[in-house]
């Protein structure tokens, strides 16, 4: 198994017999150097032998700005292939001569450089280890002979199947750690590297105060010690810059990745974020893996293996490195199986999660774990590396043996509990590799791929959008009402948004308590949603908990209860977002922006609305608003996952059975009263200066909507003229971006660039030579195609994803465009033209329909409650 690097249980001390007797503890000699070099003794004069380790605390992650190009890897390969005082080749030639062998290795969080020999040498392999890791001198040749060995080990991981799901499960798992990298490197970022950056990072990370020197074996410990001091004491220390790792954000839903290739069986890594070695919990977790995965007896072996015989082999382990590990699951298995070995893997962790384990499997974890520690104590290169990993990990050489005391504690109560804690399906990632030919086709029968978003219709009128999709056990109901500013009138602005968030707190007599726990106790995530359009409810949920949330999202959406209490406190949030809205100079902005383009319009406010229309509502107002757009002719469906069409039909049929009848509110709201072009000009205590340049919009329906939407993605991004141009080359402006808010009347588009003071008239300037280019020329093909790629991978993206597209779906349908509006984007892009986006660009972009609002720092700002 690729990812079952170091796993403590088989690489520490661990636990005592049921009978009490336990390996008797060794300890380790410590002593630091001056310049930092940590030092580790232990005597074993068993066999006369001795094994050296020198483990530097920088590994793959902590590669910084070279992080992905497998710097440290190539360092590892240079450091043996000379010194000044040693040629190319001498120092293994030296090593050899003297019967003992010499070696490295590269870990995501550490380099080990090693040696093994026969006791009466050891003090010419300590000399021969030390001057090769402080004198490397990365001769030039070498290195680009080197250079070549390293493409061509790239290409044998690319051969490497067992390597390949490896490396997929953790960019899988980590998206923003340096975990996410292979070791290795990627094959352009490594191509790249230079010797000058080899020798940098060498002098700056591989020295002595990020270093630990472990000896085990037939030795003395103070002629160790002296001998270390006299070959590594003139080891210049240098200050070690921090490798900052950024922290991986906890996963928000099952990550998902799978690659097909030229392999005959399937592989399967599915894993959970979990602990570093030195947290209380990793004990437990490395007996967890032991009773669920650890051998032919284990759980997973006995029940996918060998009774169910959906898998070719199965075992579980433990990750824990330094910082965050993980907990997962490794099978290889035939493609046909794919399916039903998806499921049982996902009964079995939910069945840990219900269930303890026996106190008898506790205690034969217990048993393993204290033969691996047995078998580790028999080599001197598993003492040393003992010692070594304890100081690296918890500061403590001995820390083995307090491993040991703790997974002699742990206990079925604790197991439960952690699983509990770490084995949740929406924290999980799971990479799958199967053939792309042969039982390829088994395998896609398997796991058969998402299928076409369909329409039908529910009694009473009301559109059921659905997409059957087997690939998970999960679905996504989303209902969606017409609401939002355009059915607001100035006495209630904001009622949308404050009856959105009240569905969710008291239906039928259920408390907004209850609710969240039925929903919670299923692994459920319930939640409303409101806009400038629209409002609802979604759900994402087992599928086989579908018609149950479908029975409460009915009871929420047609039956809410408006406890008077929950309006107070909802009123009081929404009031503070209100408040909070005027603390950012870019809505200062907008709001004046808005002003101009909408006065008298709703669209001049966000969908919080406005503090004294908000603080004004009751619970007649909210019952009102809701009996109003609660109707058969307003409101649209949407169940996708794993559920077929006739499924999720008569689903939703029971559940929305009692929709009142009645058509869409009319809109009532004249024209904006525009007066154009326009200017606003407004002081604030900020000290960043805002300039938003801002045009009339389209509609949700005009044709144009496609042109726009490659226009502001061309006008977007570190890459667009416009940022270039503002902020690389003139250094004038922080940020620059367009946007388009879009509404069922046309909305309006806008350039919006913080920068300072001083700076205003020149952006104002080059950001209406930007829009007076887009009118006149348009984007040039290769913005052009840039948008258009940037927009088409978003969509795909989309595609993946069956709670967005749901609600996607029903909103286009609501609102008229049609529930497949979204699906078609593609291929509409494919018949666009730079021509077409400069029309549309010339239209919206008359000089004598532009608003613009500059926001000044550093002076009074306004009075809230009169701009309100």
């Amino acid at each position: 198994m690729i990812l079952r690097p170091e796993t403590f249980i088989a690489a520490c001390l661990l636990l005592t017999l049921a009978s009490g007797a336990a390996p008797a503890p060794r300890k380790a000699v410590r002593f630091t150097l001056e310049n930092g070099l940590v030092g580790l003794v232990q005597e074993d004069a068993s066999a006369p032998l001795v094994s050296i380790q020198a483990w530097f605390a920088s590994g793959s992650d902590d590669e910084a700005e070279y992080a992905g190009s497998g710097l440290t890897h190539f360092i590892e390969h240079m450091v043996f292939k000379g010194t000044p005082s040693r040629k190319p080749g001498e120092i293994a030639k030296a090593i050899d001569d003297i019967g003992g062998n010499i070696n490295a290795y590269t870990a995501h969080d550490r380099t080990v450089f090693f040696a093994e020999l026969p006791a009466d040498e050891w003090r010419t392999g300590l000399a021969i280890l030390a001057d090769a890791i402080q004198n490397a001198s990365f001769p030039e040749q070498e290195w680009e002979k080197e250079r070549e060995v390293i493409l061509r080990e790239l290409a044998m991981c690319r051969d490497d199947p067992d390597r390949r799901i490896g490396e997929l499960l953790m960019s899988t798992a980590f998206r923003v750690h340096p975990s996410r990298f292979p070791i290795i490197g990627h094959e352009p970022l490594f191509q790249r590297l230079t010797r000058d950056d080899l020798t940098g990072f060498y002098q700056r990370r591989f020295v002595p105060n990020n270093m630990i020197l472990a000896v085990a074996g037939a030795v003395k410990p103070g002629e160790i010690e002296e001998a270390v001091r006299s070959e590594l004491g003139r080891f210049a220390p240098r200050p070690i810059p921090p490798a900052a790792q950024p922290a991986e954000p906890a996963p928000v839903g099952p990550r998902l990745a799978r690659e097909a290739g030229p392999y005959e069986i399937g592989r399967i890594e599915w894993a959970y974020p979990a602990v570093g070695l030195d947290h209380p919990d990793a004990p437990t977790l490395d007996v967890f893996a032991t009773i669920a995965g650890g051998g032919d007896s284990s759980r997973l072996a006995l029940t996918i293996r060998d009774k169910e015989k959906l898998a070719h082999s199965i075992s579980a382990w433990s990750y824990t490195p330094r910082q965050a590990g993980l907990f997962g699951i490794s099978a290889t298995f035939d493609p046909a199986n794919e399916s039903n070995l998806v499921s049982s893997i996902r009964r079995e962790i939910e069945e840990w999660r219900s269930k303890p384990f026996s106190e008898a499997e506790v205690g034969k974890a217990r048993r393993i774990a204290l033969m691996h520690r047995i078998s580790e104590l028999q080599t001197v290169s598993g003492q040393a590396h003992q010692m070594a990993a304890g100081e690296f990990y918890a500061y403590n050489p001995g820390y083995s043996d307090v491993y040991l005391q703790r997974i002699n504690r742990v206990t079925p109560a604790d197991l439960l509990a952690a699983a509990g804690r770490y084995l949740d399906f929406e924290r999980s990632s799971i990479a799958v590799l199967v053939p792309a030919s042969g039982d390829a086709s088994a395998a896609a029968s398997a796991a058969p791929e998402a299928g076409p978003v369909i329409k039908t219709m529910l009694p009473g009128n009301v559109p059921l959008i659905t997409r059957e999709d087997r690939r998970l056990p999960l679905a996504w109901i989303c209902v969606a009402v017409g609401g939002g500013l355009l059915h607001e009138n100035e006495g209630n602005y904001g009622i949308t948004r404050l009856l959105s968030e009240l569905l969710l707190k008291g239906a039928r007599g259920m408390s907004a308590a209850e609710i969240a726990e039925r929903a919670e106790s299923a692994g459920a995530a319930l939640s409303a949603f409101s806009g400038y359009n629209t409002y609802g409810i979604e759900v994402q949920c087992l599928s086989s908990d579908a018609p149950e949330f479908a029975a409460l999202i009915a009871d929420c959406l047609l039956h809410p209860d408006f406890p008077e209490d929950e309006i107070a406190g909802q009123k009081a949030r929404q009031a503070a977002e209100i408040d909070a809205q005027w603390e950012s100079p870019v809505f200062l902005a907008a709001e004046a922006l808005r002003g101009s383009l909408f006065a008298g319009h709703p669209y001049r406010l966000t969908p919080s609305g406005t503090k004294a229309a908000l603080l004004s509502l009751a619970r007649k107002d909210l019952l009102a608003f809701h009996g109003k757009t609660l109707v058969a002719g307003n409101i649209a469906l949407a169940c996708f996952g794993d559920l077929s069409e006739d499924q999720a039909r008569n689903l939703a049929a029971a559940a929305f059975k009692r929709i009142p009848a009645g058509l869409r509110p009319a809109i009532e709201h004249a024209p904006p009263a525009q007066s154009l072009p326009a200017r606003s000009e407004r002081s604030a205590r900020k000290e960043q200066a805002i300039f938003m340049a801002g045009a009339p919009g389209l509609d949700i329906l005009d044709p144009r909507n496609d042109s726009l939407l490659v226009l502001v993605e061309a006008m977007n991004g570190l890459s667009s003229d416009i940022m270039t141009r503002i902020r690389d080359k003139e250094g004038l402006a922080y940020f620059v971006n367009t946007f388009h808010q879009e509404g069922v009347e046309p909305g309006f588009v806008a350039v919006c660039a913080g920068t300072r003071s001083n700076a205003l008239p020149k952006v104002e300037s080059l950001v209406m030579d930007e829009l007076a280019r887009m009118a006149g020329q348009g984007p040039r093909p290769d913005e052009f195609e840039r948008a258009r790629r940037q927009i088409r991978s978003a969509r795909l993206a989309v595609l993946q994803t069956n709670g967005r597209l749901a609600r996607e779906c029903a909103t286009d349908e609501l609102l008229g465009l049609g529930f497949d509006h979204s699906l078609k984007t593609v291929g509409r892009l494919e018949k666009l033209t730079p021509e077409s986006v400069r029309e549309t660009a010339a239209s919206l972009f008359q000089t004598n329909r532009i608003a613009i609002s500059v926001v000044f720092p550093e002076t009074p700002q306004p009075d809230k409650e009169d701009a309100k």
